[in-house]
């Protein structure tokens, strides 16, 4: 969220910015356990998927292949 520097007063809690880290996301497809954990490794290796892992089988994925 925004903060005052001095203060660490929030003056505007409707934006928060939140930052992935792609590189240090290390997991293997049969490791994933939850939906951030399968978009995290989606996003990581788009380039190199070709189609949809097993473990993937879901309508939202199927969907984003399917573009």
């Amino acid at each position: 969220m925004l903060t005052d520097i001095e203060t660490n007063d929030i003056f505007y809690k409707k934006l928060k910015y939140v930052y992935l880290e792609m590189p240090k996301f290390k997991k293997e497809v049969d490791e994933l356990e939850s939906h951030f954990e399968k978009w995290m490794y989606v996003l990581k290796n788009l380039k190199r998927l070709d189609k949809i892992p097993d473990s993937l089988q879901e309508r939202i994925f199927e969907r984003m292949f399917s573009l």
